[in-house]
């Protein structure tokens, strides 16, 4: 988790545990959490809403509720008649006004595992019963369809999967089966997309169409296309079926700049977003394209840079350019570090680091300050480390600096008292900016802006 959304789930988590409070101190008792800037409450056996501020904006009348989706929320009044056990369902908005008059016998959960909320509306859709009819009812209350034996709502992208057992498929929100009913299982990924699973052999549908039961498994990327797998290799295809690139190799990395790692024999190289073969595997490792640029280890020699052709290149990105001298170099290497720590502050347990003093550079020693609340209150940390014992840029999520021989000094500092040495080391721990491609080139710029200043360092 990165440290900033850590602490904007904390303070979250103490607001809502604050509001929490007030409300049980009017006798209301939260049930789930907020959602639509409304939050579901008990009271003397009744269910109301409260607003995000705290206001009671529908009062406890009700003998049963679902959270708010969509704008709307079922609430349910029981029958008072003596021995009668018959609900009344309907429909509300946001003020509490009832949609239709008309109710429903029964309206069906849909449960949100990460809220631990109860709802009744997905996609602007809720299935319910009235009598022996069961339906599916739009956010006016108004029948879309008839519900089917077999579904298993809700509908997801606007398709529901359907069937029964072990054999299902797919039905679109006007009724038509999109994929026939024979299926093990259906999971669907996005508009227009879904995989089929039947045995250990699974298909595509597409707007391409269903491409049969010919791969092994898949993976659903970040950057929104599919990787498929069989018989051990690994394809590419876009979100709408078209294929990029046939499984045919071992690993396919990350896209960065229109230009994908590929993985063939042990060796990398990159394919384009197109699935062209731009630069044929060769290299033993490379890494993610910025500005045009990336660095890559030969299997023998020293790393270095190429561009989208493939051509070796000077190491320097086109945003940063060649330092004219020593001073340029020592801003250059400033600019980043600092950038870098103030916006990715790096969290020892739940504590951020807040950058306090800037990192500079005074005969060739560079030091920084940064404070973090603890347990003592506020303590501050400095780092003090000659650059020339500088050795690398590392990451692993978070991100710093090594040093030779455990040269880093690491003081402390509690309030306003005088820093003392806490420990030596030669690994420094500076910011947090996660394991994605943007981490990864912040971490080269950081490793360019060093080796710069270092090559004026040694001239």
């Amino acid at each position: 988790m990165y440290p900033t959304r850590l602490f904007l789930l904390l303070l979250s988590s103490i607001i809502w545990h604050a509001a929490s409070a007030q409300a049980n101190s009017a006798g209301f008792e939260i049930v789930g959490t907020p959602t639509e800037n409304r939050v579901l409450v008990l009271k003397e056996g009744k269910y109301g809403y409260l607003d995000g501020h705290n206001r009671l904006v529908i009062a406890p009348r009700f003998d049963g509720a679902f959270a708010f989706a969509d704008g709307r929320a079922a609430v349910m009044t029981a029958d008072t008649t003596p021995g009668s056990s018959r609900a009344f369902w309907f429909l509300i908005d946001s003020s509490g006004n009832t949609i239709v008059n008309d109710t429903f016998d029964h309206v069906e959960l849909l449960y949100d595992s990460e809220t631990g909320n109860e709802y009744a509306f997905s996609e602007g859709l809720a299935y319910v019963h009235r009598g022996d009819q069961k339906l599916v009812v739009d956010l006016q209350g108004r029948k879309v369809l008839d519900w089917k034996e077999g579904w298993r709502a809700p509908f997801h992208f606007g398709w529901i999967v359907s069937g029964k057992d072990s054999s299902v498929g797919i039905t679109d929100r006007s009724g038509r089966i999109v994929l026939a009913e024979r299926y093990h299982s259906i999971t669907i990924l996005a508009k227009g997309l879904a995989v089929a699973r039947k045995g250990r052999r699974l298909g595509i549908l597409s707007q391409q169409g269903f491409s049969g039961l010919k791969y092994d498994d898949f993976r659903h990327r970040d950057d929104g296309l599919l990787e498929v797998v069989e018989k051990g290799l690994r394809g590419l295809l876009r979100s709408d079926g078209v294929v990029l690139s046939k499984p045919r190799y071992t690993s396919i990395g990350t896209l960065s700049e229109g230009m994908i790692e590929i993985e063939q024999k042990e060796r990398w190289g990159f394919m384009d977003s197109t699935g062209r073969l731009r630069i044929k595997p060769q290299f033993a490792s490379v890494s993610g394209f910025m500005n045009g640029k990336t660095r890559v280890s030969p299997v023998k020699g020293e790393d270095f840079y190429i561009n989208y052709a493939g051509k070796q290149v000077p190491e320097t990105y086109h945003n940063l350019p060649n330092p004219g001298n020593l001073k340029e170099a020592e801003a250059r290497l400033l600019e980043v570090l600092n950038d870098l720590v103030q916006r990715h502050p790096y969290a020892n347990g739940e504590a951020l680091h807040i950058l306090d003093t800037p990192y500079q550079i005074r005969n060739g020693i560079l030091s920084g300050v940064t404070h973090f609340t603890g347990e003592q209150g506020l303590v501050r940390q400095r780092w003090t480390v000659p650059v020339s014992e500088l050795t690398e840029v590392w990451l692993d999520y978070n991100m710093g600096l090594n040093a030779n021989d455990e040269k880093a000094v690491l003081e402390e500092a509690v309030g306003d008292g005088p820093f003392r040495v806490k420990a030596t080391t030669s690994w420094l721990h500076m910011a947090a900016p996660g394991d994605g491609l943007q981490a990864r080139r912040l971490a080269e710029q950081l490793r360019i802006a060093l080796r710069q200043l270092q090559g004026f360092m040694h001239r």
